[in-house]
């Protein structure tokens, strides 16, 4: 789904950064691990998971808003996202 995880990317320290909240959905059965893999990718933090209905709440940092898009097409991907 993504080529790269949490390690750093070569990136200087941006002096901006864009936030995104982002609402995922998984089913319950498969939540936790969606939750694992949503957490091994670059600048996403899972902060809240609801176990019974299959939904988490991320937060996504990217240096820039190519960046942000790339990042949403890899939680897009991640497999177990609804």
């Amino acid at each position: 789904y993504c080529a790269h995880s949490n390690a750093t990317r070569g990136h200087a320290v941006p002096t901006t950064m864009n936030l995104s909240g982002i609402a995922v959905i998984a089913t319950p059965q498969t939540v936790e691990a969606v939750a694992a893999r949503l957490t091994a990718l670059p600048g996403v933090q899972v902060a809240r998971i609801d176990r019974d209905g299959g939904r988490l709440v991320l937060v996504q940092e990217a240096a820039s808003v190519a960046d942000e898009v790339e990042g949403f097409r890899c939680i897009q991907r991640t497999p177990g996202v609804v």
